[in-house]
């Protein structure tokens, strides 16, 4: 899924999956400016954003984890927390290389949120 960014940003949209509900009702989209440094928290909302935070009880959420979803070399740039669900560039995107000559410029990843055994 394609999403319009600014020319000097890089567009993340997060796709989140829940044992009751396997996809959220929309995907998620993060700006991230062009080169930020290695670190940078793209967002550390994501329960919130794709609407799980008012549907479960607290003691709900804290058992669930977080993986970024493997699929192609794109995934390589972003880390997250397993217990939070907090995520992070896990290095430098670089506009030139990614996107070549592409005026949007977005990466798509997946991420599993699941519960912790």
């Amino acid at each position: 899924m394609e999403q319009v960014c600014a020319w000097t940003a890089v567009c993340l949209a997060a796709l989140t999956a829940a044992a009751a509900e396997p996809r959220p009702r929309r995907p998620l989209s993060y700006d991230v400016v062009e080169e930020s440094p290695a670190g940078t928290v793209v967002t550390d909302r994501l329960l919130e954003d794709a609407g799980l935070a008012g549907r479960y009880p607290t003691d709900v959420l804290a058992s669930l984890r977080f993986t970024v979803l493997p699929g192609d070399q794109r995934h390589d740039y972003l880390s997250i927390e397993r217990r939070t669900g907090r995520l992070r560039l896990s290095a430098a995107i670089d506009r030139d290389v990614v996107c070549r000559q592409r005026v949007t410029c977005s990466l798509t990843f997946g991420v599993a949120v699941h519960p912790a055994q």
